[in-house]
């Protein structure tokens, strides 16, 4: 809009569930457990129950990741990712990936 203006979408009305309505969901429950048996190559394992696309894995700091193109890691299956560089009890990395609703998630990982 001209003029500075901004539109923002108003908020739903509070209301009180039916009988039969379920609760939502408080949170979503991070889907995967990271095996460090092999550093400086983390296993990422999907311990949730859908299959996530889209993992990237970013190095906050010095070093790189290397990975193969996993686009999409069922529940029960697992990707590698191989951490290249110094790293230090600081080092984090970033964990990006897509539920099938195409929601986006991001975890962070001490390594």
């Amino acid at each position: 809009l001209s003029g500075g203006l901004h539109h923002f979408r108003q908020a739903p009305a509070l209301r009180a569930l039916g009988r039969d309505e379920a609760l939502p969901a408080l949170a979503y429950r991070v889907p995967w457990r990271v095996d460090r048996a092999r550093e400086p190559t983390l296993t990422i394992w999907n311990v949730g129950d859908e299959p996530l696309h889209g993992l990237r894995l970013s190095m906050h700091g010095d070093g790189s990741v290397l990975f193969g193109t996993t686009t999409r890691v069922q529940p029960g299956g697992h990707t590698t990712f191989r951490i290249n560089g110094c790293l230090s009890p600081a080092s984090i990395v970033t964990l990006r990936w897509f539920r099938p609703d195409e929601t986006e998630y991001l975890w962070r990982i001490a390594l």
